[in-house]
């Protein structure tokens, strides 16, 4: 796998803005392509770009205004709601 572009998990979470710990955690889930050898984590740098391409938020999505809007308490009713 040496000819496989590759990045250290330290390299990889400074790039990401996580830590180190979190790179494993996200390569344990297949959020990122690496492997061991050894001591030595690495991480593809495909992976890594790709990740960076969906750069996600961190939080709950948002919901469309749809979704939340409420049911009318009367909806038979010809006035007009508050």
């Amino acid at each position: 796998m040496s000819e496989v572009p590759r990045m250290s998990a330290a390299e990889a979470a400074r790039a990401l803005g996580v830590t180190r710990p979190r790179v494993t955690a996200m390569l344990a889930s297949g959020l990122l392509d690496g492997w061991r050898e050894g001591r030595n984590t690495w991480v593809t740098e495909a992976s890594v770009g790709a990740r960076l391409a969906d750069a996600r938020k961190a939080g709950r999505p948002r919901t469309t205004a749809a979704k939340h809007e409420r049911p009318s308490r009367y909806p038979h009713s010809p006035l007009p709601l508050p």
